[in-house]
């Protein structure tokens, strides 16, 4: 008799359930077509070091919350301050180290210093002083000598760091995270890349994005050193998510955007309707760190993103 009534109380909450609309789906079933992913960024610190020790407090109380979080820079580390006119990038490097980055982009800034005597030696060293990988897809280094054994021309599955890649696949429980960089073709003109040179960002965007494809990554993060609403007629992130299919987040830099919450595109260039891209930025010169959580369904597609 009891077995019995249990299951009569069983079978009423089930019929209420579904006269509400409730999902009565244990949590493992109810969660395992949607995975969730956050990241933790930031661009244009341009040597701003004085309020760094509030950055590495900062990340350190995310990750202590979600040790999973991925932290992202989309460049301009260089040039800004006495501390870069003295160090050239070092210290800076000393303390992205200790927060553990996973990633980071050139920004326009970081090719500066290419019209000196030294050349790019300052970047060579700031980058083999990584404990990280680099992207950048649209930039070749191939020219300069001083990038020999570090620049990689392809996407690596098991990136090293201190080492330059047109992307990099990241494993977060199970999921494959197909991380990219892309710096304005404008370089050329507001700084001294001397003999590196600069591809098409949206020609070299599809190519990459399907690459990551025929690897088996559905979910794909654009490091964007491009500016969020910059010259159409030459770059910018809404270009990019409007005319690239595929890229699901573009964590920006160059036009030192605050972005209080992100940005989301699901259009194209033609109005037609789109997957989702999410768009985020945090300003500039160390005043900020970004915050994104990201919900993706089984193709890949974003469903849900929060951030500030």
């Amino acid at each position: 008799m009891k077995e019995m009534r249990l299951r009569k109380f069983s079978v009423m909450i089930t019929i209420t359930a579904i006269l509400l609309g409730i999902s009565i789906l244990p949590t493992s079933a109810a969660d395992a077509d949607t995975f969730e992913l956050s990241i933790i960024h930031t661009n244009d610190t341009h040597a701003n070091l004085d309020k760094i020790a509030n950055r590495v407090t900062g990340v350190k109380m995310l990750r202590e919350k979600n040790p999973d979080a991925l932290l992202l820079d989309a460049g301009d580390v260089f040039q800004g301050t006495l501390y870069f006119n003295a160090f050239k990038g070092q210290v800076d490097m000393e303390f992205m180290n200790l927060m553990g980055y996973d990633a980071m982009t050139f920004g326009n800034h970081e090719f500066d210093l290419g019209s000196t005597k030294e050349g790019h030696l300052a970047l060579v060293d700031f980058i083999k002083a990584a404990k990280f990988p680099f992207v950048s897809a649209n930039v070749n280094f191939s020219a300069d000598k001083k990038f020999t054994g570090i620049f990689n021309d392809f996407i690596s599955n098991e990136p090293k760091a201190g080492q330059i890649y047109n992307g990099i696949v990241k494993e977060i429980n199970g999921e494959k995270i197909g991380i990219f960089g892309l710096t304005t073709e404008e370089t050329k003109d507001i700084s001294s890349p001397g003999s590196i040179t600069f591809k098409n960002y949206i020609t070299i965007a599809k190519k990459t994005v399907k690459a990551f494809e025929k690897m088996g990554v559905n979910k794909i993060i654009a490091l964007s050193h491009l500016g969020y609403d910059d010259k159409a007629s030459i770059d910018n992130d809404l270009m990019l998510a409007a005319k690239v299919n595929g890229i699901d987040v573009i964590v920006g830099g160059h036009s030192h955007t605050k972005l209080s919450k992100p940005v989301i595109v699901e259009r194209d260039d033609h109005g037609v309707e789109k997957d989702p891209t999410v768009i985020v930025q945090t300003g500039a010169n160390n005043m900020n760190i970004g915050t994104l959580d990201v919900q993706f369904d089984k193709k890949g597609v974003v469903t849900e993103a929060n951030g500030k």
